[in-house]
């Protein structure tokens, strides 16, 4: 477990919760998406960070419930999936339950498009109408 502290625009002051140890990521001249569960009054929010600092785009979201917590920390985008069904939780419709996902763990965890009114099973929902061109816009 790790907490993420947010510095300043593009710093981040990251604790490994166990050993207490922490480390500092300045992500100046990069682009990146910060997730936030700690809005007041919502799940929480994300932001879309160009390499200049700029807030671009930003939305609501919804995180992984207590018993399917989402991780934290500074990740990497691993994998792009425009269209995905996962093998642990596939929708019993058949629909792709998981699209515009953006990989960000080995163990499935995703940026993806989902229902920001309700909580997830670990990934962080986005709602559709924010999804696509942070897609669009994410690197691996």
């Amino acid at each position: 477990r790790r907490e993420v502290i947010p510095l300043s625009r593009t710093l981040f002051q990251v604790i490994d919760l166990k050993t207490g140890i922490d480390r500092y990521v300045d992500l100046q001249g990069k682009d990146f998406i910060v997730v936030s569960v700690r809005e007041e009054g919502s799940d929480g929010r994300f932001y879309a960070v160009d390499r200049d600092g700029t807030v671009w785009w930003s939305g609501p979201v919804t995180s992984g419930a207590i018993e399917y917590r989402s991780p934290s920390g500074i990740f990497h985008v691993l994998k792009k999936a425009r269209y995905h069904m996962p093998n642990v939780y596939p929708d019993e419709s058949g629909i792709n339950n998981m699209d515009y996902s953006l990989f960000f763990t080995k163990y499935g965890h995703a940026l993806h498009k989902g229902s920001v009114n309700w909580m997830s099973r670990g990934c962080i929902h986005i709602d559709e109408k924010d999804i696509a061109p942070i897609f669009k816009w994410a690197t691996k």
